[in-house]
């Protein structure tokens, strides 16, 4: 039974192996060999996360009667050492994979970051205010649909 092709929306990397120089040789007519083809397979390779750490630099430039700072983004919890991405990872770990903040703190532990169950709560608290206008917005559509007002 031949298997079925792997999913052609995932990168992909490219790994030839080639015989040594010594080996594109016949000894036996003392010909050198010549390229006819080559034989492909593929597997699945898991890269696992990763967390990276951004240095926002603001530049200070002065003059005589003035000192100006560049801003950096606004966060969506300002202060926190979490990003954007990180908080979307915590949230979706949680509530679709339904993977307990208990464990995702052992996740972190393993790339050798420390977050705690009660920090990783609070980001979650703040993260839940900062999404509830969208909340309220699909329960608002939620409505209107079930009571046929789109269609």
């Amino acid at each position: 039974m031949a298997a079925s092709p792997l999913p052609a929306h995932l990168k992909r990397e490219r790994i030839v192996h080639d015989l040594a120089e010594a080996e594109k040789h016949c000894a036996a007519c003392d010909q050198d060999l010549r390229a006819f083809g080559e034989e492909a397979s593929e597997r699945y390779e898991y890269i696992p996360a990763q967390l990276i750490v951004i240095e926002d630099v603001c530049k200070k430039y002065a003059c005589h009667c003035t000192v100006k700072t560049a801003g950096k983004p606004s966060q969506p919890i300002e202060k926190s050492t979490a990003g954007a991405s990180l908080l979307s990872q915590v949230i979706v770990a949680k509530h679709a994979d339904h993977l307990p903040l208990h464990r995702q703190v052992k996740i972190f532990r393993r790339f050798g970051v420390e977050l705690s169950v009660q920090t990783m709560c609070g980001w979650m608290g703040q993260c839940a205010g900062l999404l509830d206008p969208l909340y309220f917005c699909l329960k608002r559509l939620r409505v209107v649909f079930q009571s046929g007002g789109y269609g």
